[in-house]
């Protein structure tokens, strides 16, 4: 399903993708080959603890100036849940680029955000509420 077909659709619940959103992280966990998975600040892992997702404009807006923005590649509705996917490119000239998944329950606004890039993982629970 494609951004622009998401606002016909109807979910139950607050978090179905028909209004603005924050996000709003709790706890990481990096995971690699060499060391398994482990907990991370948020300050480590580079999350952080606000986001502000869009749906109109299809993208996420990070803290700070200039604000950072992920596109919204695509948006799922499944199960209950609403899926955002995407990648960032990071930093010009390193390849630390990522692919990312956001899953928010419809009925309650939990949140789990999974990202991946060259032998790294990121797991980042948190909720998310109407501004």
């Amino acid at each position: 399903m494609r951004l622009g077909t998401i606002a016909g659709l109807a979910m139950a619940g607050d978090f179905d993708g028909s209004g603005p959103l924050l996000r709003a992280t709790r706890c990481a966990m990096q995971c690699t080959e060499e060391a398994g998975c482990e907990p991370v600040s948020l300050e480590g892992g580079n999350v952080p603890t606000f986001l502000d997702v869009d749906f109109k404009a299809g993208v996420i807006r990070g803290p700070g100036r200039p604000r950072r923005t992920s596109k919204i590649v695509d948006m799922t509705q499944l199960d209950g849940k609403l899926f955002l996917q995407g990648a960032e490119d990071g930093m010009d000239g390193v390849g630390d680029g990522r692919a990312r998944s956001i899953a928010i329950r419809a009925d309650t606004g939990g949140m789990v955000l999974t990202a991946s890039g060259d032998n790294v993982g990121f797991v980042v629970s948190g909720a998310c509420v109407r501004p």
